[in-house]
């Protein structure tokens, strides 16, 4: 018996010191912004500048607009699909974009975080569209908010600023990829930051502030001469 007994404890200990390493892992923590190697910014306010919002059911994030159908079939239900407004610095409506997030294999949560593949296609009207191909770590976020206030129903620790996105790009960049318009022969990297602005247990994110930088170059290749 007593052998038993030293197996639970072990089993008990081991998961109590995996999740303390999980849970203040610096290693999955959100990096450091680099703004600065951008030149141009959309922005965007969750759920004001945003038309449409669903996904399964499971995510703390309230569904635009209400009463829209849930993504209940199994190949996506753990997804989310979203269509909003972006403007620019000076708050102009000035692109359009839908994403689509939904969970990515390389989800580590001991080395990496919880990863999930995040993709945009934003239009600029009479300039035309880009695909921004990203993959973001959600888990600071999840660990700041979900889990004290959702789970432990502790209170919310106020306004914090998280940049998600972690690749696949080089130095954890989005992947642009000019699709019509003057955006066509350009390629180019993103990176995004958001704020959150409230979080409740009842509506989970209830307000979000975010900004969508970008980059844009011609390729080597198109170079004039």
């Amino acid at each position: 018996m007593k052998y038993l007994w030293a197996l639970v404890g072990g089993l008990l200990v081991g998961a109590a010191a995996g999740g303390v390493l999980l849970y203040f892992n610096p290693l999955t923590g959100s990096r450091a912004a680099e703004i600065g190697a951008f030149d141009r910014v959309l922005r965007y306010r969750f759920p004001a500048d945003v038309s449409v919002f669903t996904h399964g059911g499971r995510a703390p994030l309230p569904l635009q607009p209400a009463g829209v159908a849930e993504l209940w079939e199994t190949t996506v239900r753990s997804s989310a699909l979203g269509a909003l407004t972006l403007s620019d610095e000076d708050g102009r409506p000035e692109a359009v974009a839908s994403r689509i997030i939904a969970p990515s294999d390389r989800t580590e949560l001991l080395g990496r975080g919880m990863i999930a593949n995040d993709y945009w296609l934003v239009t600029v009207p009479g300039a035309g569209s880009l695909f921004v191909v990203a993959e973001s770590n959600l888990w600071p976020l999840i660990k700041d908010t979900v889990l004290p206030v959702t789970l432990l129903g502790r209170p919310w620790s106020g306004t914090r600023s998280y940049v998600p996105t972690d690749g696949p790009g080089l130095r954890g960049t989005a992947l642009v990829v000019g699709a019509t318009g003057g955006f066509e022969a350009q390629e180019g990297s993103a990176l995004e930051r958001y704020r959150v602005n409230e979080f409740n247990r009842s509506e989970g994110l209830a307000e979000l502030s975010g900004e969508l930088h970008l980059r844009l170059v011609d390729p080597i290749g198109d170079q004039p001469e």
